[in-house]
């Protein structure tokens, strides 16, 4: 994979969540935070509300079409913005732009 895309090295997981957890590993430290769309798969927002917080970061969850929420929520200790680009359940489609 990483020859194919031109980088130094590649990892494949087994799960989104592994996905998230690791991408998130690499990012966070106890103390940060991270905003997120609401509108999440079940367990994605288990992970976000249940298992992240033992490490002790806080997921700061807002409605997708609430730009003003969501751009309050951040701060020196945010480390990444999520959403779903097609939340599941429901389709809903977050505007990226």
């Amino acid at each position: 994979i990483a020859q194919l895309e031109g980088g130094m090295a590649a990892l494949a997981v087994a799960s989104g969540h592994a996905a998230q957890a690791l991408a998130f590993s690499n990012l966070m430290m106890p103390g940060d935070n991270f905003v997120s769309t609401n509108k999440l798969y079940g367990g994605s927002f288990t992970q976000f509300t249940q298992t992240f917080p033992k490490f002790g970061w806080e997921a700061r969850l807002h409605d997708q079409d609430d730009f003003k929420a969501i751009e309050n929520a951040i701060d020196s200790k945010t480390k990444a913005i999520y959403c779903e680009s097609i939340a599941n359940p429901g389709g809903i489609i977050t505007d990226l732009e």
